[in-house]
């Protein structure tokens, strides 16, 4: 059995984008991917995901924004859907909206794992006063 990473990824994906509730519509945009079919085949394992194309980067970025929500609501994927589709104050809007660009999901993908410094920061300085 060989390790296929551009199989890895194309697989994490798929299961990041169904626990975080997208539709085909919102994970094609995500990864930006603009044709039904190329999205079918990727489900399929037809069509590959490579690490380095702009597809990949998106993918890895999605992957990331899933991780961090994922440990900030501790894998609960109706928290996880509900976080994405509300209004976020320090968006301005639900990030659900931002993640269509490369430039949107890093936004997202650096707010989450900010929350996850803040929390890590907390849990840190408990420690340190004992409780």
């Amino acid at each position: 059995m060989t390790f296929d990473p551009d199989k890895v990824l194309a697989e994490a994906t798929l299961k990041a984008a169904k626990l975080l509730g997208m539709e085909d519509i919102e994970l094609a945009s995500a990864i930006g991917i603009d044709d039904a079919h190329t999205l079918h085949d990727l489900r399929c394992g037809i069509v590959l995901v490579k690490n380095e194309s702009e597809t990949g980067k998106r993918c890895l970025l999605l992957i990331r924004a899933y991780k961090a929500l994922s440990s900030l609501v501790c894998g609960n994927p109706a928290q996880m859907q509900l976080w994405l589709r509300g209004h976020n104050s320090a968006l301005g809007a639900a990030p659900m909206e931002f993640i269509s660009t490369e430039a949107g999901m890093t936004r997202v993908v650096s707010l989450l794992e900010g929350y996850l410094r803040f929390e890590g920061d907390i849990h840190d300085n408990a420690e340190r006063r004992g409780r």
